[in-house]
């Protein structure tokens, strides 16, 4: 069989659609609106997290950095004031002191603390309160607690040898 105008075939059991479309059998057919395919597909796909359908090219295109597109949004999305985003991002990275919720940066609650980028808050240990920026938590003189390395929720003694001033 020879392949449709527009179409290639190099020793393959069908023709090679271009970007945009998928081969069905006989012909070429055009990938719905929202949906991109490679050359040569044999069907389309939904663009994935951090990548947006772009129309005059029907392919998928990276979210710039300041945009994100997640599982609830069909194009990049401006980022709001005060946070930011990477190259084909699904969510904007808030600030210390904030989280990112799926739709905006909310501050974390009275008592709680997260850092730049966070998904979630987390609780100051009992006697500790949020230092200025709310990143991390203060404990009282002698005790330190440390969110990387400490998964416990208190403030422990310093190491032996080592010691911490009232902040």
């Amino acid at each position: 069989k020879m392949c449709p105008g527009g179409t290639t075939s190099v020793g393959s059991e069908h023709c090679i659609c271009p970007p945009g479309h998928y081969w069905d059998g006989s012909a070429c057919e055009t990938c719905s609106l929202g949906s991109a395919s490679r050359q040569g597909a044999l069907d389309c796909f939904n663009c994935p997290l951090g990548f947006a359908f772009h129309r005059g090219s029907r392919s998928c295109r990276p979210c710039r950095p300041g945009t994100y597109k997640d599982e609830n949004t069909t194009s990049c999305t401006a980022c709001p004031i005060g946070s930011t985003s990477t190259l084909h991002s699904d969510y904007c990275r808030c600030q210390a002191g904030q989280f990112w919720d799926g739709n905006d940066c909310k501050h974390c609650s009275s008592g709680f603390v997260s850092e730049a980028g966070s998904h979630r808050c987390s609780a100051c240990p009992s006697g500790s309160s949020p230092l200025e920026g709310r990143s991390t938590c203060s404990c009282p003189t002698g005790y330190t607690w440390d969110t990387k390395t400490d998964k416990t929720s208190a403030c422990e003694p310093c190491s032996p040898g080592s010691y911490k001033k009232d902040s």
